[in-house]
């Protein structure tokens, strides 16, 4: 039969040699070394990078030669369609990018695509309201009034339309 008391008394009376048995040579509790002096080792320290927002919105986006509202978007809604004064356009006459105030944008001019952070830290350093010319393979960067970041991949220019890739990231 279960005798509780016993078991109890047992533990009572043998619980602090097991809990030393069980700790004896097993690092900080016994080196004399506390946890807040410890080093802490390069994998447990928090990343200094920021992480990468989800994906907004991503898709082909044909800016055409209209020089109207059709022609402009605004990258702070899904999926982008123009809006009054956060939007960007695309000046076909010499494929340059224009931005209504508040918005960055900016040429990535390193090979490859640019990932969010690439694109946040030149949108930051040089972004303005308007590109350069534009031709086949550019990339241009930039940052919604609302503070979505956004990539804009140049497929095909052919002097009066863009036909492009975009990603969105969520602020």
């Amino acid at each position: 039969m279960y005798d509780q008391n016993n078991q109890r008394g047992g533990f009572v009376q043998n619980g602090p040699a097991w809990i030393a048995s069980i700790t004896a040579g097993s690092g900080p509790a016994t080196s004399g070394v506390t946890p807040a002096t410890d080093p802490v080792s390069p994998s447990a320290s928090p990343s200094s990078s920021p992480v990468e927002p989800a994906v907004f919105w991503k898709g082909p986006l044909h800016f055409p030669n209209s020089y109207g509202a059709d022609d402009s978007f605004s990258f702070d809604v899904s999926p982008p369609r123009y809006v009054d004064g956060h939007s960007v356009l695309l000046s076909v006459g010499d494929g340059h990018f224009e931005a209504d105030e508040g918005i960055l944008v900016a040429e990535w001019t390193s090979d490859g695509v640019p990932t969010w952070s690439e694109c946040a830290d030149l949108v930051t350093s040089s972004g303005s309201d308007i590109t350069g010319g534009l031709s086949d393979g550019s990339v241009v960067c930039g940052r919604t009034i609302e503070g979505r970041i956004f990539r804009i991949e140049a497929n095909h220019f052919d002097g009066y339309a863009l036909f492009s890739t975009v990603t969105v990231w969520a602020a």
